[in-house]
């Protein structure tokens, strides 16, 4: 065999050793404990047309465990946009919060996140500055399958459904 022809096979040997070696100490992130019923949104969601609206959602635990984090495209009929989706648990109250960067730079405010089994409630604590209540509703129960639903009442109290769809999972966590 030629030189030239074991130094090909010696590159070979080392990429393979190396891809190996990377697959194999890449491990996933573990939650951290008391967060690890933000794994149910972990994976790659894709939505479905909502009233001319879809999203496809990438979803990764963060590398400590202690929260999760959704890159979003948001498709409209005025065009694609993005945002970043933080879901962590405060370990001093145990309570969850979520925050939304629907732009670079944008003030974040968090939203109380109640999780309840396979139910999770964003929002609807308090009336907006209009004086309605706003609070979406995500439905874990189906394995690779959530519903959401988008609810708004005039007194915190009763609410109805304004807007709702589902999401499927298309992929688990790239980890």
């Amino acid at each position: 065999m030629s030189g030239f022809g074991r130094l090909r096979i010696l590159r070979a040997i080392a990429w393979i050793a190396f891809s190996a070696t990377s697959l194999l100490g890449a491990q996933s992130p573990k939650p951290a404990a008391g967060a690890e019923p933000l794994g149910a949104i972990v994976g790659v969601w894709q939505s479905d047309a909502t009233q001319g609206v879809s999203a496809k959602s990438s979803c990764d635990w963060t590398p400590q465990g202690n929260g999760v984090i959704c890159d979003q495209t948001i498709t409209t009929a005025a065009g694609v946009q993005h945002a970043m989706n933080f879901f962590t648990r405060n370990p001093r109250t145990g309570s969850f919060v979520f925050y939304v960067v629907p732009n670079p730079g944008d003030t974040l405010a968090p939203v109380p996140l109640a999780i309840n089994g396979a139910v999770w409630t964003y929002g609807g604590l308090a009336a907006s500055a209009n004086g309605r209540w706003f609070r979406t509703v995500n439905d874990f129960s189906k394995r690779d399958e959530y519903s959401w639903r988008l609810e708004t009442s005039d007194d915190g109290k009763t609410w109805r459904t304004a807007n709702g769809g589902r999401s499927q999972r298309v992929l688990p966590s790239k980890r």
